[in-house]
C-alpha cells in the first residue's frame, strides 16, 4: 500500500456587501482562515456588486 498522507482543505466565501469591513463587522482575515491550523489548500471565493464598479 502506498504512503499516504492527510491533506488539509480550507474552502470559503466572503461577501462584503459592497463596503469594506470596518469596525465591529470587520473579521481578522488570519482568524477566519483559520491561521493557527493552516490547510495545504486554500479555496477561496469573494462576493462583489457589479453595480458598485
Amino acid at each position: 500500500m502506498p504512503d499516504s498522507k492527510l491533506t488539509l482543505i480550507f474552502i470559503g466565501t466572503r461577501n462584503v456587501a459592497g463596503r469594506s469591513p470596518v469596525g465591529s463587522v470587520a473579521v481578522d482575515l488570519d482568524e477566519w482562515l483559520n491561521i493557527k491550523n493552516f490547510a495545504d489548500i486554500y479555496f477561496l471565493g469573494y462576493m462583489y456588486d457589479l453595480d458598485s464598479l
